[in-house]
């Protein structure tokens, strides 16, 4: 597996293993691990394991809390710094394309499938990259034959955040003349959490990506429709965990667009006090339940059907 040593980071000494994954034009993605507690993993069994894709100014530690729990239940947990982002190479907050951000994540989600050639793999996306995650487990047949299902956690395909007129009119003018000088992205501290310790980490943390290039904003304009237009051709098992005092994702809307979800196996959970970040919020139990639950059933589902 080729891992690493911990890092510290934002003077919070990190839990997870280090792995590089080389991707697409030679970028080495930074892929943290938990990997399952032997007491609870089975050793000659089909066990699952979860892939991890942060959203726009996260990495993966942001993951890290519920990666642990995940741990402790048996499940391995892979978390992916995409190009440009935490850890990981490339340019920061900048994508050529999007088509090279998906071919990153199926390079990554092909190394781990090797790594675990028996088990279940599930990919769990997070906020801006529910887009790229939707558009793959309908389009990508690498990834479709791999992941034996998708979660959603307050996916961004609706979101009620954005740039201001004059800054969309910066970002065209930036993006016809090829600059790559960083804009703000319209976040706050407070859009992911009310809770005062997630708070001040998200704050504080010198991973998290503040700003972004134009031609960035233009890749995710175009996830965006690539994403929307998926809904009724989606066929994988499919979670959708929402918060419900969301202030960048629009809840309504996701909730039609999983209406539009054609998939037999489906099911979505709207945490009605909870602010946009599940994983930072005061008590995620109940969260982290429901997920244990359905990866569970559904590891047993793959275990019978086989």
């Amino acid at each position: 597996m080729n891992i690493a040593v911990k890092t510290i980071n934002n003077q919070r000494e990190e839990t997870a293993h280090f792995m590089h994954i080389e991707a697409f034009h030679g970028i080495k993605l930074l892929c943290r691990v938990w990997v399952a507690n032997a007491k609870t993993h089975s050793q000659n069994q089909v066990n699952n394991v979860v892939v991890y894709l942060p959203g726009i100014e996260g990495h993966g530690n942001w993951f890290e809390d519920t990666a642990l729990w995940l741990s402790n239940h048996g499940i391995t947990t892979y978390a992916i710094d995409r190009r440009g982002s935490g850890l990981s190479e490339g340019i920061s907050g900048h994508l050529d394309s999007y088509k090279q951000l998906l071919h990153d994540i199926e390079i990554v989600i092909t190394k781990i499938k090797k790594d675990h050639p028996l088990d279940n793999i599930f990919l769990v996306a997070n906020c801006w990259s529910a887009k790229a995650a939707v558009i793959l487990a309908n389009e990508s047949e690498s990834v479709k034959s791999i992941i034996s299902g998708l979660i959603l956690t307050s996916p961004a395909l609706y979101v009620k955040a954005d740039v201001k007129l004059w800054t969309k009119l910066e970002i065209l003018w930036r993006f016809i003349f090829g600059s790559k000088k960083a804009i703000d992205i319209p976040l706050s501290e407070s859009d992911f959490t009310d809770n005062p310790y997630y708070i001040d980490y998200i704050l504080h943390d010198t991973l998290r990506l503040r700003q972004a290039t134009a031609q960035f904003f233009i890749e995710s304009t175009k996830l965006s429709f690539l994403a929307l237009s998926k809904a009724k051709k989606l066929k994988l098992p499919l979670l959708v965990l929402q918060a419900g005092l969301d202030s960048i994702v629009s809840v309504n809307k996701i909730k039609c667009w999983f209406d539009l979800v054609e998939s037999k196996d489906k099911a979505m959970h709207v945490f009605e006090n909870v602010c946009h970040s599940l994983d930072f919020s005061a008590d995620p139990s109940e969260y982290r339940q429901i997920l244990l639950n359905w990866l569970c059933a559904h590891n047993k589902q793959m275990v019978t059907s086989k």
